[in-house]
């Protein structure tokens, strides 16, 4: 091997994490052609995953592994949210692990690389593409093996109840509401009045009047915009006049 591919190597092996994807693109902009990695693959310090995506030669790559690649190699839109999100901040007591299940959300342009979708394709997550918040608002870091942005959790509730009730139960994200005291009413202020889901703005409020954590008398209700009209959450359900919604009782959930 040459001293130049010696030092490619070196420098590309010092910069993967276990359980990392490494993109082609990003092999690139450290100066390793399509050759090069050809030629790290036939010699097994690569080994390929799918079209443009490679891992450590012998390593098993993660969901976490592949978005670390996506956000930090790619500059793709993607983040973990929802229980997710949660999970990843540490608060695995909000979780049920039973069934559990990434969350992951992007905007609606964002497209999922062919070698993520066939590689993960037997694993359990949902990738969920919406505008319904804005991209940036409401995303932090998690620092472990990998520095992978996540939803803080004033974003990951508005994200479970995005997905309330068909994929995530109301019951369940009043529950993980009940336990979030801590939540800071500014960003939650921020994030309801940019949320363009009027469900997910009637539910929060609902919830969290229901739950009145001490937050909750610092957000300002008369600044969201709630839309009119009526809401139905579940078809057997009871109207509440004050946020216009049918929804089943708490007490029966």
């Amino acid at each position: 091997m040459t001293t130049k591919r010696k030092t490619y190597l070196n420098q590309m092996l010092q910069q993967i994490p276990q359980g990392a994807v490494v993109t082609s693109v990003w092999l690139k902009s450290l100066g390793i052609s399509n050759d090069l990695q050809q030629y790290y693959k036939n010699n097994e310090w690569l080994q390929s995953i799918g079209t443009g995506a490679f891992s450590r030669y012998g390593d098993t790559p993660t969901i976490r592994g592949a978005v670390y690649a996506l956000q930090k190699q790619l500059g793709s839109d993607v983040h973990f949210g929802a229980k997710s999100a949660l999970m990843l901040h540490g608060f695995n007591h909000f979780v049920q692990l039973e069934g559990f299940q990434w969350f992951l959300f992007s905007s609606n342009k964002v497209l999922q690389p062919k070698w993520f979708v066939e590689y993960f394709k037997n694993k359990r997550y949902q990738w969920v593409k919406s505008d319904f918040l804005p991209a940036e608002l409401g995303i932090t870091d998690v620092h472990d093996v990998f520095s992978v942005q996540v939803s803080t959790p004033e974003r990951a509730i508005l994200e479970m109840l995005y997905l309330a009730p068909n994929i995530i139960s109301l019951k369940e994200t009043f529950q993980t509401l009940e336990l979030l005291v801590n939540l800071r009413p500014k960003l939650m202020q921020e994030l309801l009045e940019n949320c363009s889901s009027v469900k997910v703005k009637r539910l929060f409020l609902y919830m969290a009047e229901k739950i009145n954590h001490s937050w909750f008398t610092e957000i300002q209700v008369d600044k969201i915009n709630i839309g009119s009209g009526k809401r139905i959450i579940t078809k057997n359900g009871k109207l509440d006049k004050k946020y216009n919604i049918v929804i089943e009782d708490f007490g029966e959930i």
